[in-house]
């Protein structure tokens, strides 16, 4: 339960341990400050985020977890299911109207 973070948060070192099992299964793992640098959030419809690449450009989605917040997983647009699909461009389409 979200009380049972707040009585009792995770220290560093579980921290640390969460992110390292999070790399042996995903790979690749972003942290706040590192998706900032790494992805340009587009969307958000947890435990998703809609992103594009800095570097190549792509647009995906990556996983995260709340406590303590990773992200992980990112999966090309191209691979996406054609529900997940529908789910994030219905999303993005909404957000690019209100900008």
């Amino acid at each position: 339960m979200a009380e049972d973070y707040i009585a009792n948060p995770l220290d560093s070192a579980e921290i640390v341990k969460t992110r390292a099992a999070l790399e042996e299964q995903f790979g690749k793992i972003y942290n706040t400050t590192e998706l900032k640098d790494a992805f340009e959030v587009i969307a958000f419809a947890a435990p998703y985020v809609v992103v594009i690449d800095r570097k190549t450009q792509e647009k995906g989605t990556l996983e995260f977890t709340h406590m303590p917040r990773f992200y992980f997983n990112f999966i090309k647009k191209e691979l996406w299911n054609s529900l997940i699909c529908r789910v994030f461009t219905l999303t993005s389409l909404k957000i690019k109207e209100t900008k």
